[in-house]
């Protein structure tokens, strides 16, 4: 570990705060806007799909709060990836339980390329974020029954590409904190 990495690390990182938040507030409106469909999608499952969407509303608000106390860079990513997970399971959890085997991966596919581009948190924690939704992903196909074959391009495709702009964002994001941390030892 390097002297910036350790930096970093002990730092408050305000950037992966405030991006986690604003990931929070756009997964509330998706739950909510699908609120809105499921009783023209699904008209026999609204008390198991409305219960599902409770609990990831409340489980948002509770990481909302846990946003707001002051956490360490590495805090704030552990907080930021619990956060990725709960949203993740709980989107596949409600895809099984509306049989829906098509969106709901799409949904994952796209919750793992906006954490790339929203949450400045590096390649490790994008990596883990993959394998949770391909798991997720698999754990659909297999509980509803229906494999599609193209499911498993998607999520290799959508992976590598999540993971080398993560890599990407993280390695300029680094770049600008040496150029500013070596301009401020210079005055």
């Amino acid at each position: 570990m390097g002297a910036l990495d350790a930096f970093l690390a002990g730092n408050r990182d305000d950037l992966l705060i405030e991006r986690s938040r604003t990931g929070l507030w756009l997964c509330a409106t998706s739950v909510t806007v699908f609120g809105f469909t499921d009783p023209f999608m699904h008209p026999g499952l609204l008390r198991p799909i409305y219960t599902m969407k409770a609990a990831q509303l409340a489980l948002i608000a509770l990481f909302f709060l846990i946003l707001r106390r002051p956490l360490t860079r590495t805090q704030a990513v552990y907080v930021a990836f619990a956060g990725v997970v709960m949203i993740a399971v709980t989107t596949a959890w409600s895809g099984i339980i509306s049989g829906d085997d098509l969106t709901t991966p799409l949904l994952l596919t796209t919750l793992t390329m906006g954490t790339a581009a929203l949450l400045p948190w590096g390649v490790r924690p994008q990596i883990f974020t993959q394998m949770v939704t391909a798991l997720c992903v698999v754990w659909i196909g297999t509980t509803i029954g229906r494999y599609r074959a193209y499911l498993p391009i998607v999520v290799v495709v959508s992976s590598s590409f999540s993971i080398y702009m993560a890599y990407a964002l993280e390695r300029y994001r680094i770049e600008q904190l040496r150029g500013r941390k070596a301009l401020a030892d210079s005055q």
